[in-house]
């Protein structure tokens, strides 16, 4: 039976309606799989929660960690339909709370990202290889956490907050100044952490959110 933590990142009260349903999709979860946590972090950073989370997750003995936003509901059976795919990082689609209501996953065009509403070119029920999508109903494998962790290398950005280099991207003759981050535009200068800190698998950084952020250096694992 698979080994499965829940990973639930809040950001302020949530319903009643959004708690009694929690309770009836766990409880059935729980039928079907060996629910080992459920982890919860509570801060209105969402960077932080989610980095808080996978702390958290890899301490346990976990295989999975199936990500629920606290303002995504998912149908009873969701992570069941998702461990049987057998892929290590793959979400459910969900839409957007605003109109359109596009789905939150994106393809690539040019320098930003397009949902793949726009143009509905799939069909329900197809798996799709997609540029980035949301955690809101996120299956991880703990594996993808692990090879991050050995593939990166934690900066702090001078005057900033943190980020991570790939250890291709960095040589033994600059290892820390000037490494571009995003684009041609954007270039930070980086050392060594001068503090403690929590691995920055999620960052939010000229402006996307802490998603994409992570999709776009997962796709380096590959």
């Amino acid at each position: 039976m698979n080994k499965l933590s829940l990973g639930i990142p809040c950001y302020g009260a949530q319903e009643a309606k959004w708690w009694s349903q929690l309770a009836r999709y766990t409880a059935q979860l729980s039928k079907t799989v060996d629910l080992v946590d459920i982890l919860v972090s509570d801060s209105m950073a969402t960077d932080h929660n989610r980095n808080l989370i996978v702390e958290n997750f890899l301490k346990t003995d976990s295989e999975w960690l199936f990500w629920i936003d606290a303002d995504t509901t998912v149908p009873i059976g969701s992570a069941e339909r998702l461990l049987a795919t057998e892929k290590q990082f793959i979400s459910g689609l969900y839409y957007a709370k605003h109109p359109p209501h596009n789905p939150i996953a994106y393809y690539k065009l040019g320098d930003n990202y397009q949902s793949i509403g726009v143009d509905n070119s799939w069909e329900r029920g197809e798996i799709l290889e997609v540029e980035t999508v949301g955690f809101g109903c996120m299956l991880t494998h703990r594996s993808i956490f692990e090879k991050m962790k050995e593939s990166y290398i934690p900066k702090q950005i001078v005057g900033g907050g943190m980020t991570l280099i790939h250890k291709d991207d960095i040589s033994e003759s600059n290892p820390n100044l000037e490494a571009k981050l995003y684009g041609d535009k954007w270039v930070q200068t980086l050392v060594d952490p001068a503090f403690d800190y929590k691995f920055p698998f999620f960052a939010l950084e000229f402006g996307r959110t802490e998603d994409i952020w992570f999709t776009e250096k997962a796709k380096r694992l590959r």
